[in-house]
């Protein structure tokens, strides 16, 4: 129905005596949304049936936020995703409870099949600015140089990584800075309350909170592992002494002994 139709229905119901009721219908970016989802939302009455009691009725703010999409999480692949969202004209929100991403060790370089995945994800432009760019890899193991090789690799921490792509996403996407408390799905829209007790509805919820299990435990969903204590890694600062720069470009260092 569209909201011409509807507004003259309800002026039809007033001029008989009947109080007006209709479809409660949230504020939403894209008009094209509202027939889809006029009649699938709780109804409420006694409103002004005029044309300009309509449009304050469809503008008026409500307690309930709808979007396309919720993304828990804004790590590396929840703000990919809402940046990307944003892109293809989906509306989409973000929600984490940090606004500047904390440091965290995770990555420090992006290789070439890494640097591959960002350009086939159309976000070159905004992670690749804010690396460092080294051309050569040095290769030494038992103490001594093996190869010199042609490598373009990008040196980027993991924050600062995750802080370029949210950058991309905030153009995109609402951001919202909280934490997720629960979710409640049904085969139609999903329920995401926060920890300060507001709502938004959804069609899709994207979970890329990482470790914190919670929510997904809480849904059901479960994870395989497939190697328990894969590896310990460990980072630290180098600098050079007694001069500017180091002479390799980028060195990857293979001990003695494995561990």
């Amino acid at each position: 129905m569209k909201a011409t139709q509807l507004g003259e229905a309800c002026r039809d119901q007033a001029a008989e005596g009947v109080a007006p009721t209709v479809r409660h219908v949230p504020k939403l970016k894209r008009p094209g949304c509202l027939a889809d989802r006029l009649l699938r939302l709780p109804c409420i009455s006694n409103f002004d049936a005029s044309f300009d009691g309509v449009w304050r009725f469809f503008c008026a703010e409500n307690p309930m936020r709808y979007t396309d999409v919720v993304v828990v999480g804004g790590g590396l692949a929840g703000s990919s995703v809402a940046a990307l969202l944003g892109r293809a004209g989906i509306d989409a929100i973000l929600v984490d409870p940090h606004e500047a991403y904390p440091v965290d060790f995770r990555c420090e370089k992006l290789d070439e099949s890494q640097v591959a995945l960002v350009r086939t994800a159309g976000l070159e432009d905004v992670v690749l600015p804010a690396t460092t760019t080294t051309q050569g890899l040095w290769i030494a193991r038992f103490g001594k140089l093996l190869d010199r090789t042609p490598r373009e690799q990008h040196g980027i921490r993991y924050e600062n990584l995750v802080g370029a792509v949210r950058v991309e996403a905030s153009r995109r996407a609402e951001f919202v800075h909280s934490k997720v408390a629960n979710v409640a799905t049904t085969t139609d829209r999903q329920t995401v309350t926060l920890v300060d007790g507001e709502r938004i509805s959804a069609r899709l919820v994207v979970l890329a909170n990482g470790l914190n299990v919670g929510l997904r435990d809480r849904l059901g969903l479960f994870r395989k592992t497939i190697s328990a204590c894969h590896s310990i890694s460990i980072g630290f600062d180098m600098k050079p002494v007694g001069r500017s720069q180091f002479d390799f470009p980028a060195l990857t260092f293979y001990p003695d002994k494995p561990s």
